[in-house]
């Protein structure tokens, strides 16, 4: 079982400022962070410009509405990483081309209509990118401040803290001094498919 609940304060990582571009999600996502860089996931990129023309109403999505929608985020052996039910959760709002979720999603939902169910396949270019060993990065064992290293194992699960908010990565491997941290995105390199169903429209 992976551990979570240590936070690493960093004042600044520059690098995680490009890694939170995908879904929004804290659920991927996260999730939820959706993608789906939540923060649920199918959401957390930098996909589209804002739109700064005020859209049309009338139950179609277009660029600069605001949307809410639930789905169900699965891998290609189908399982679950992400979801939004309606009746149990609240949905994913998100301004269509704000770059707050990934880009594949965002462009799934346009054109759709209030109450309309569609099911896309995302590659990982439309998604989380694909997985890059660049980012697996060594850090002093001091970011990790007072907690008991002796008590974490490569593939655990931490989170770092910068100016662009918190995020989960895993730890790769620990020697003497310092630690790898693998600061891809945990959907890096998969495709996903979501089921989405547009809740409103404004």
């Amino acid at each position: 079982m992976n551990k979570i609940g240590y936070i690493i304060i960093f004042a600044a990582l520059v690098i995680l400022t490009a890694i939170a571009a995908g879904c929004t999600s804290t659920n991927a996502n996260t999730g939820s962070n959706a993608g789906v860089q939540t923060t649920s996931d199918p959401t957390n990129p930098a996909a589209n410009p804002t739109q700064t023309a005020a859209p049309d109403t009338d139950g179609i999505v277009r660029d600069g509405n605001t949307v809410s929608v639930y789905y169900v985020g699965t891998l290609d052996d189908g399982t679950v990483f992400d979801k939004k039910v309606k009746g149990t959760d609240t949905p994913l709002t998100f301004t269509v081309g704000s770059g707050t979720v990934v880009k594949g999603f965002n462009n799934a939902v346009i054109g759709m209509k209030v109450g309309e169910t569609k099911t896309v396949h995302l590659t990982p270019d439309l998604a989380y990118g694909e997985y890059n060993d660049q980012l697996i990065q060594e850090f002093d064992k001091s970011i990790f401040g007072d907690a008991d290293l002796g008590t974490f194992n490569p593939g655990d699960t931490v989170y770092l803290r910068s100016a662009n908010g918190i995020f989960p990565v895993k730890i790769y491997s620990i020697g003497n001094n310092s630690v790898f941290l693998d600061l891809n995105h945990r959907l890096a390199g998969k495709n996903l498919n979501f089921e989405i169903t547009v809740d409103s429209v404004n």
